[in-house]
């Protein structure tokens, strides 16, 4: 039986991840926004007082529970990101323009596709 934590820890799962931390990066840099900026505007969408430059950083990093680490975004923070840069929910779930690298898990280690 697959244990609860495990059950999104998938390939399919972490290349979705891959592919919308990736997207955040590039929609905010194309915003020409620092991630403290992002920060601020997040926190100001979710009426939040505190959101901070570090959580978008490892909202950015390339998730992959076998190697890189990086946070999960849930929902509500993808909306607020979706709102702050001002762009569409589908642009997070964009394929790259370019074959970025797929980690895979296996029983012996990692595979790198691309």
């Amino acid at each position: 039986m697959i244990s609860k934590s495990d059950k999104y820890k998938t390939p399919q799962a972490e290349s979705v991840r891959q592919t919308i931390a990736f997207n955040l990066k590039r929609l905010r840099k194309n915003a020409n926004l620092t991630q403290q900026e992002l920060a601020n505007k997040v926190a100001s969408v979710l009426n939040w007082s505190h959101f901070t430059f570090q959580q978008i950083q490892k909202y950015e990093k390339i998730h992959n529970d076998y190697g890189i680490k990086g946070n999960k975004i849930n929902a509500v923070v993808l909306d607020a990101l979706a709102k702050s840069l001002n762009v569409p929910h589908e642009e997070f779930y964009k394929a790259c323009e370019y074959s970025m690298p797929i980690v895979i898990p296996t029983k012996t280690g990692i595979a790198v596709n691309g």
